[in-house]
């Protein structure tokens, strides 16, 4: 028996697309070679009839030619070359193609992302996804309130609504700043912190971060807030000094206890007349009293009283600047030969004064301060 194949016409294919019966990509139907059980057609129609189709407007003559034509290949333009067809796989797009002269849909790759391919499904990059458009969810951020999913790149994606309030604790130490888990502290807290030799305290500032380390209150650190060149503020950290006269024997002396400034035929001329330092830091030496043998007293930084016949060291009155740092002003050391007599001022016209009643200037001491530093 006769081999034939049936080719689908570019007028069936499309019209079965537009139907949505025909298979996808299919590109022809039909048989080949010998069947027994379906007779081989006659020329003419698929069915084996010459009669002319009712749409032919013509014999059977005009449909023979108008199967031919479909048959060689030539569509006469009735092929809906690059029309939308359903592709062979499930989330690809395809198209018509009418190169070889029947109606072929192509598979022309992956359908765009969050393309419906079914129920609560959506294709993402070729495939079809599970993915429920709107559907409350809960954003992995925990800086972020509930939200809804989006289904538009192809995958579930939890789109939040609003942040949590800032300052949230969200894990590891941190806390919610803006959405995001950013924050090094929480409103109201401290943490300790070194700084100028000892611990310090930093506190959280309105923009969820650490403030600069503070040194701690009480505590004579002669400068603090990190170490830079700010005096400290602590008083108790600045001891007096008072200065006396004793008018019988020319003498002067220093002391920073009030008692003692009057006792013992002393007279007082100035209470808190300087100021010195009660710690040990860095530029700051220990500033020796030393009592002499002929009962005046020699105010020096050498612990051995510069090696003075007699003298006695009573301990240190303080710690003296060695050059001038947080407003210290010079202390002017003079001395009078005749009585022995030990004479310091803050006053560099109070000391010239000196020199002209019969003192001897023997330099600046060291740096004192005329008030504590508050």
């Amino acid at each position: 028996m006769a081999r034939r194949t049936l080719a689908v016409t570019a007028q069936a294919l499309a019209a079965c697309v537009l139907i949505g019966g025909c298979a996808a990509g299919s590109v022809q139907t039909g048989s080949s070679g010998d069947d027994a059980s379906s007779p081989a057609p006659s020329e003419g129609g698929v069915d084996g009839s010459r009669g002319a189709r009712p749409d032919a407007g013509g014999g059977g003559d005009s449909g023979s030619a108008s199967d031919a034509s479909a048959a060689d290949g030539s569509t006469g333009g009735s092929c809906p070359q690059g029309a939308p067809c359903p592709a062979p796989q499930v989330c690809h797009q395809g198209v018509i193609d009418c190169s070889t002269g029947m109606a072929v849909c192509a598979d022309m790759g992956p359908a765009p992302n969050g393309t419906s391919c079914g129920t609560d499904q959506v294709c993402g990059n070729g495939t079809c996804n599970a993915c429920t458009q709107g559907a409350a969810c809960t954003p992995t951020n925990p800086c972020q309130t509930a939200g809804t999913t989006d289904c538009s790149t192809g995958t579930p994606v939890c789109a939040h609504t609003s942040n949590v309030p800032d300052g949230t604790a969200c894990g590891g130490g941190h806390v919610c700043t803006g959405g995001a888990c950013a924050g090094q502290c929480s409103g109201g807290s401290t943490e300790s912190c070194a700084v100028c030799g000892t611990t310090g305290t930093a506190s959280c500032t309105g923009a969820f971060t650490w403030g600069s380390c503070a040194p701690p209150s009480g505590i004579c650190s002669y400068v603090d807030q990190g170490c830079s060149t700010t005096c400290d503020t602590v008083g108790s950290c600045w001891p007096h000094v008072d200065r006396s006269y004793d008018a019988s024997n020319g003498f002067h002396f220093y002391t920073t206890s009030d008692g003692e400034a009057a006792c013992c035929g002393y007279a007082v001329e100035y209470l808190d007349y300087y100021y010195l330092y009660s710690a040990a830091n860095a530029g700051l030496v220990p500033f020796y009293r030393c009592s002499l043998g002929n009962g005046s007293h020699l105010y020096t930084t050498s612990s051995t009283c510069e090696g003075a016949g007699g003298a006695t060291n009573e301990g240190s009155m303080g710690y003296i600047a060695t050059s001038q740092v947080c407003g210290s002003v010079p202390l002017y050391r003079l001395y009078d030969a005749t009585n022995g007599d030990h004479f310091y001022t803050t006053s560099s016209s109070e000391a010239a004064s000196a020199e002209g009643g019969g003192y001897a200037t023997e330099g600046i001491a060291g740096y004192v301060w005329t008030a504590p530093e508050k």
